[in-house]
């Protein structure tokens, strides 16, 4: 099932930040993700927000202060990317390749 994509085109990775005070870790997760994309890891699917807000929210649940990655995802779906309904505030995806990604 493609899901509706939304007004603005644009859908939100959760967090990429992870229980560890260390910076330099942080930094180096999302340059491995804007190098390498997004990749469900040990999940089915990768996981993304619709929105900045759930983004954020999601995002506090691990950080105080999580990196946001905003997704081109009008152009991932025109371009072949699946998107999947998951619930009314999130989206999935079997991968998102890094050219659709950037810091928020």
């Amino acid at each position: 099932m493609i899901c509706q994509i939304g007004n603005d085109h644009i859908l939100f990775r959760d967090s990429v930040s992870y229980r560890n005070n260390n910076t330099y870790s942080v930094f180096g997760v999302v340059n491995a993700i804007l190098n390498d994309g997004l990749k469900p890891m040990c999940r089915q699917y990768v996981h993304l927000s619709i929105d900045t807000d759930t983004a954020v929210q999601v995002g506090k649940r691990r950080d105080d202060s999580p990196v946001i990655l905003v997704i081109d995802s009008h152009k991932a779906y025109t371009d072949g990317i699946s998107f999947y309904k998951g619930n009314d505030k999130v989206v999935l995806a079997d991968h998102v390749p890094a050219r659709y990604i950037n810091v928020k």
